[in-house]
């Protein structure tokens, strides 16, 4: 008697859900699960001594054929099952990596792994919260149900991996997002935000798995099965979208900067380009070209004004490349890349370009706080100086470690909080240019990282203090700047 209620409640289930789920709700083995629909029909039919499909056409050989489509008898169809929404289906599993493939193949991405992101149908909790009602009574076992989604990237991953012909890694630079879509049951989104008036507002806007667990506790169950029923139509599950993106790919290298009217970075105030171009801009484009990248980042270790040059080996830097088609570079594309970048322009120079990781910015910005800088100053006194200011000039060399405090400048105090700063001038030395220019000295500078050279050298109307022209004891300014060297040991040189 038992068996026979088993077998007509497994009938009238088979109405509401597909081969699959029914067998995912019996809490079948994983292996069961695995198999394709007709498979898991047979097994149904076997274990429950029930007729759930139909043989429909022969083929020339008179033997019987029996599609998965046609597979109609008492079985519900591929659209309307009540747990997965389709979502498990053989063919709409199969349909999604043939999308995938097809998608692939259009776009410009290079890649030998990949991961898969998956965005179901939130509404599948509540479907999930009444499947396991339904089948409360008939379930065995103790395996745990699988979720639709879990089950899903089970039964769809081998199948991208055959087709791509490239491994499925966790957390692999390049993203295959699938976004499924119900748009039936989308309603049942209103519906529970109607049943909580107090979180009516909160859900309407932002509707997530948390507020549709949330409003599911409010329901009781006799009330959460009436409206599930009319949502789900013939219309089946899509695939709304299928996102590709690759991970931002690293370039870093150093670079010389040799205007003195080139920002660092675009300057557009009010939203008009004050100058033509940037460093910026001059390295960026090339780079991105190279690897298809939709934009870049810019990060340098420090920053130069705009009339300051940057000489000697360079500021090291790292460009951020953005959902780059391309993640890989050789040795020798890189050089080409690089003679690229410097037969453009003869406002920039760039060198010891190479791919680095992501964990490279913080060793950027730490050397950033931790480097000292070079600079060398073309100066000059506002009155001729006399023997006591020389002499003291030609003292600087033997002041090492002289601790400046600075207000934040005037000409930056509009962008920069106003704190005074403790900086380090390790060494300093000073040397006159000719007999017939008294008045210009040519000053070298060792700093710790951070230090207002221009105020340093003028005193910022004695907002840096002791300042050069205290050191000397007369009225200085500077004339030109530049920097000389950026001592951060990377990124790596590489061999020219």
């Amino acid at each position: 008697m038992e068996s026979v209620c088993e077998s007509k409640t497994i009938c009238a289930l088979a109405l509401k859900y597909c081969p699959r789920c029914i067998a995912r709700l019996l809490r079948f083995e994983r292996p069961i699960l695995l198999k394709n629909d007709l498979e898991i029909v047979t097994l149904l039919e076997q274990k429950f001594d029930v007729q759930l499909s139909e043989p429909i056409s022969k083929n020339g050989n008179g033997q019987t054929e029996t599609d998965e489509k046609q597979c109609n008898g008492k079985l519900t169809n591929d659209t309307d099952c009540h747990a997965c929404l389709g979502i498990l289906r053989s063919s709409f599993v199969t349909q999604c990596a043939d999308l995938v493939l097809k998608k692939v193949e259009k776009s410009s991405y290079k890649f030998d792994c990949y991961q898969l992101l998956y965005f179901l149908p939130i509404q599948l909790i509540a479907f999930t919260k009444q499947s396991i009602e339904d089948f409360k009574n008939i379930a065995s076992g103790e395996t745990d149900i699988y979720e639709v989604k879990e089950l899903f990237k089970v039964l769809l991953e081998p199948l991208v991996t055959d087709r791509l012909k490239c491994k499925r890694v966790h957390e692999a630079s390049m993203e295959i997002s699938l976004h499924v879509k119900h748009e039936q049951s989308e309603l049942f989104r209103h519906l529970l935000s109607c049943s909580n008036p107090l979180e009516s507002k909160s859900i309407l806007f932002l509707f997530s798995e948390i507020s549709m667990q949330n409003s599911l506790r409010l329901k009781s169950n006799l009330r959460l099965k009436s409206p599930l029923s009319p949502l789900l139509s013939k219309t089946p599950c899509t695939l709304d979208q299928i996102g590709l993106f690759h991970t931002p790919v690293f370039v870093a290298g150093r670079y010389n900067k040799y205007s003195r009217t080139l920002p660092q970075t675009p300057w557009i105030l009010d939203g008009k380009r004050k100058l033509e171009s940037s460093v910026q801009e001059l390295i960026s484009g090339s780079v991105e070209l190279k690897f298809g990248a939709d934009r870049s980042n810019f990060s340098s270790s420090g920053r130069e004004d705009v009339d300051v040059r940057m000489l000697g080996r360079g500021r090291p830097f790292i460009l951020e490349l953005i959902d780059p088609r391309i993640s890989t570079c050789s040795t020798d594309e890189m050089k080409d890349l690089q003679t690229k970048i410097n037969s453009s322009t003869d406002l920039v120079r760039v060198r010891d370009l190479q791919i680095v990781e992501k964990s490279d910015c913080k060793t950027l910005k730490q050397g950033e706080e931790e480097k000292t800088k070079s600079y060398s100053a073309l100066c000059c006194f506002l009155d001729t100086p006399g023997q006591e200011t020389i002499e003291k000039l030609e003292l600087l060399r033997q002041k090492n470690g002289v601790i400046v405090y600075q207000n934040t400048p005037i000409r930056v105090l509009h962008r920069r909080p106003l704190a005074s700063r403790p900086r380090c001038i390790h060494t300093m030395v000073a040397d006159r240019l000719t007999d017939s220019e008294p008045r210009l000295f040519k000053l070298r500078l060792c700093t710790q990282a951070g230090t207002y050279v221009k105020e340093f050298v003028h005193g910022d109307f004695g907002r840096t203090s002791p300042s050069l022209r205290d050191l000397v004891g007369a009225e200085v300014d500077i004339l030109c700047l530049d920097v000389d060297s950026v001592d951060v040991k990377w990124p790596p040189v590489v061999p020219e």
